[in-house]
């Protein structure tokens, strides 16, 4: 089922949820083989599969479950939404965002006395 204004499938809702607990990832895993390919490949209204949601929450869980579960998905990592943005560049993104500021560079010694 595919939600009318949105677009989104129930994988896309499920990876975009915040908690991605067990029983998340059950139903996913029960969805994702279920599932006909063209709801597997399902872009919703903004151009975005549900690897898109995955990205963006940081679950590469789904990523890699859904490539070694069902191989038609792989093409989905490179495939751009409507604002330009592959999965892949928005978990480097996310990653990116969350990750700690790199340390600041030593201050050089002063030489002391001789």
């Amino acid at each position: 089922e595919v939600h009318p204004q949105r677009g989104d499938t129930l994988l896309h809702l499920l990876c975009g949820r915040q908690r991605f607990n067990p029983q998340a990832a059950e139903l996913f895993s029960n969805l994702l083989v279920a599932v006909p390919e063209s709801i597997l490949l399902r872009r919703n209204s903004n151009g975005q599969s549900f690897f898109h949601n995955a990205a963006a929450r940081l679950n590469s869980w789904v990523l890699s479950h859904s490539v070694s579960s069902r191989s038609a998905s792989a093409r989905l990592v490179v495939e751009k939404d409507s604002a330009g943005w592959t999965p892949l560049a928005l978990l480097a993104r996310h990653m990116q965002r969350r990750a700690p500021p790199p340390p600041a560079p030593a201050m050089p010694q002063a030489a002391g006395p001789k």
